[in-house]
């Protein structure tokens, strides 16, 4: 018995260790996948409807990074989306108040943060970013 209880600690530890960081790779890999979602989607040139470009279709952008990313509670104010061309950033707004270009490019950047389940140690929220992009 006594033998289980020296144990017995060191394997919740281990067990809840196991699983915070599954969560965080969890996390970690839908806020890759929804900024690269959300980057495919923007630079497409098809046309959604009523002669709007798609990398102008702004909501469907951030829609296409919250469908993937719902489970990692992605939501409309972490996702940013910045278009440039061969010399830099020119809009940080969505849609672009210029003309876009072949040659330019869509980023979109998704920001989230994950929060330990387990109330050991002090540990605050810890970030998330990932940026994609696509020409």
């Amino acid at each position: 018995m006594v033998e289980f209880a020296i144990v017995f600690p060191l394997l919740l530890l281990v067990l809840f260790g196991i699983i915070e960081f599954g969560r965080f790779m969890f996390t970690h890999s839908a806020a890759i996948a929804a900024s690269r979602e959300a980057a495919r989607y923007g630079s497409a040139i098809q046309d959604i409807g009523g002669g709007i470009p798609q990398f102008e279709d702004c909501q469907g952008i951030r829609e296409a990074a919250k469908r993937i990313g719902k489970f990692a509670g992605i939501e409309d104010g972490d996702i940013t989306i910045q278009y440039s061309n061969e010399s830099g950033v020119y809009s940080t707004s969505c849609p672009p108040g210029q003309e876009v270009g072949v040659t330019d490019s869509i980023s979109v950047t998704v920001n989230t943060s994950i929060s330990p389940l387990t109330p050991f140690g002090n540990f605050n929220s810890i970030p998330v970013t990932s940026s994609s992009s696509r020409t």
